[in-house]
């Protein structure tokens, strides 16, 4: 089999013999650190304004009508298609 590298040189995997930490016992020990991190992280978010959550919605119920109205109409030609088929009136 080959050998799989990573293309950065210090880059390492986990392996079962010792697999990856991911620092929870830092944050346990820690939790000023952890606070600090969270608030630096939750800076760099950006929340949309007012106009993006407004045309975001308009879009949502424009796109959800149109689903409803298409499986509507789907639905009323595979029950004539159906009944057809089977030759049960409908």
């Amino acid at each position: 089999m080959a050998e799989h590298r990573s293309p950065k040189p210090g880059v390492v995997g986990s392996s079962p013999s010792t697999p990856a930490r991911f620092g929870i016992e830092t944050y346990m020990s820690n939790p000023f650190k952890f606070a600090q991190e969270v608030r630096a992280e939750t800076a760099k978010v950006t929340f949309p304004t007012r106009n993006e959550t407004a045309v975001t919605t308009i879009m949502v119920f424009i796109l959800a009508s149109v689903a409803a109205v298409f499986f509507f109409f789907a639905d009323r030609v595979l029950n004539w298609a159906v009944s057809l088929l089977l030759g049960v009136a409908g």
